[in-house]
């Protein structure tokens, strides 16, 4: 069970071995991202539909490392699949992730403008994802995208590991997974860096 096998990490044991990119000295949030995580922290709206604060911080990100870097016109983009059950072709098991990453290709050089009402916008197979994420807490969030990185993997067989996420008020979780462990460290919205550095790294 996916419950005795999550490993959780110190950060800076987790930063180093999967982030080594991360920088805690030069990431800040912009007032946009700040305004976004004070909805967060503070408020008890929904994270990831209606105004879906949490979605609109992660494509905050994801737009800025876009336009930040020469790119080939592809972007991370993430969006809500909790509407959808996604199944494992090879399990038959079906699971409804409440967010998946996409890479999406947009030959314009422009981040999309995302509508967050619409919920039709996510294919309906694990293939298309490039990780997943979960708006949970404790042991059963932690379980839970344990079942979905093991789907993303199994289905991604050309990767040797895929990355998540699950988020809450309070703080943020990144997950690390391949063939031989799950790891997971956790984060305070203080701390935008590693969430910075795990975008790019998901871009299978």
């Amino acid at each position: 069970m996916y419950e005795d096998i999550v490993q959780d990490l110190r950060p800076e044991v987790f930063l180093e071995a999967y982030l080594q990119g991360y920088s805690h000295h030069t990431t800040q949030w912009s007032p946009e991202e700040l305004s976004l995580v004070s909805r967060i922290v503070l408020s008890n709206e929904p994270l990831y539909t209606h105004d879906a604060p949490l979605l609109c911080l992660l494509n905050s990100i994801s737009r800025r490392i876009f336009h930040s870097r020469d790119n080939d016109g592809y972007a991370l983009v993430f969006r809500s699949a909790d509407t959808q059950s996604l199944p494992n072709p090879f399990t038959g098991n079906a699971y409804t992730p409440y967010i998946v990453v996409l890479r999406e290709q947009h030959p314009d050089y422009e981040f999309p403008e995302i509508d967050y009402t619409q919920h039709n916008q996510v294919p309906h197979t694990w293939c298309a994802f490039s990780a997943v994420g979960e708006v949970k807490t404790g042991t059963d969030g932690k379980h839970q995208l344990g079942v979905y990185l093991q789907n993303l993997l199994q289905l991604h067989p050309e990767l040797n590991a895929v990355l998540g996420l699950t988020v809450d008020m309070e703080n943020y979780s990144l997950f690390y997974h391949d063939a031989d462990v799950i790891d997971r460290s956790s984060f305070t919205f203080e701390q935008p860096g590693p969430l910075y550095a795990f975008n790019p790294k998901t871009n299978i």
